[in-house]
């Protein structure tokens, strides 16, 4: 999913997606392509698919720096969207418009959720699933939904850290402080710092951080730079039963319905994938364009 906020968020979907395919499986290494290509019937070893899970997902990430720093397509998108917001043209020859320019490139991406259904040697099937960014993978298990994957975001950190209990509540209240205090930790919350200072009070609500986040495919050389972070995929692996429902969605479902909303869906319409994701995108738009 293309991250908002910065131009050709669509362009580094596509290159991201292009990994998955032939073409793009040929740059991998062997034991990766390996992996990625075989059936879900074979037999595989799980570290081996972890492995290759995480490389494909780097690999996206590499292709789509190289993309926007050589496409003039973006590079065109990119100059649009500087006119836009500096409010005068690009001039390559203006050492400050280009290094605007250069940070900019170095910022468009995408997040990532991916999955990989494999065959252990116990005979029973598995669902390896990596991510970087907020697109989620979920489970419905027996009617239960479970999240798998784990997002790249400064509400994650809020979360892990203890501060908040749960991300659905967009209006709960969170103390300032106790988030400037997580810097040592985690130099990545810098970026908020920012927007704690513009609001007034002592406390800012989650839905004002809940859209920020601190990874995504195409900008793991620039988060290294600015804040020490090794690009490095979620990865997971579960057991799979009968009857398992596998769900990967991106922010536009997840930013609009609760978890709730999402498995009571799923266990309605489960049974028909079509139909399910036709649900959870109506209930989604609905929610977004009323607020309700």
């Amino acid at each position: 999913d293309g991250m908002g906020g910065v131009p050709a968020g669509d362009y580094a979907s596509d290159k991201a997606a292009e990994q998955l395919t032939r073409v793009g499986l040929e740059k991998s290494e062997p034991g990766v392509r390996e992996v990625m290509m075989a059936g879900r019937e074979e037999v595989q070893d799980q570290k081996n698919v972890e492995n290759a899970v995480s490389a494909i997902i780097t690999q996206m990430n590499d292709e789509i720096v190289k993309f926007n720093q050589g496409d003039e397509t973006v590079k065109a998108k990119a100059a649009e969207y500087f006119r836009r917001e500096v409010g005068e043209g690009y001039d390559p020859s203006n050492p400050q418009h280009k290094q605007v320019m250069d940070g900019l490139l170095k910022s468009i991406g995408c997040t990532v959720s991916m999955s990989k259904i494999w065959r252990g040697p116990d005979g029973k099937d598995k669902l390896t699933i990596g991510n970087v960014g907020d697109s989620r993978t979920y489970r419905l298990r027996q009617g239960n939904l479970e999240k798998l994957s784990k997002d790249s975001s400064h509400v994650q950190i809020l979360l892990d850290e203890g501060l908040i209990k749960d991300d659905e509540d967009v209006n709960q209240k969170i103390s300032k402080a106790s988030i400037e205090a997580l810097v040592g930790k985690y130099p990545e919350v810098k970026a908020l710092i920012p927007s704690l200072v513009r609001t007034e009070g002592e406390t800012v609500t989650l839905d004002s951080i809940r859209n920020r986040i601190t990874m995504a495919a195409g900008v793991g050389d620039m988060m290294k730079r600015q804040y020490g972070l090794e690009f490095t995929p979620y990865v997971k692996t579960v057991d799979l039963e009968d009857g398992d429902v596998i769900l990967t969605a991106s922010d536009g479902v997840i930013d609009n319905l609760t978890d709730s909303e999402i498995q009571a869906i799923l266990k309605s319409h489960g049974d028909n994938p079509l139909e399910a994701a036709q649900k959870l995108q109506q209930a989604a738009t609905e929610r977004f364009i009323t607020g309700q």
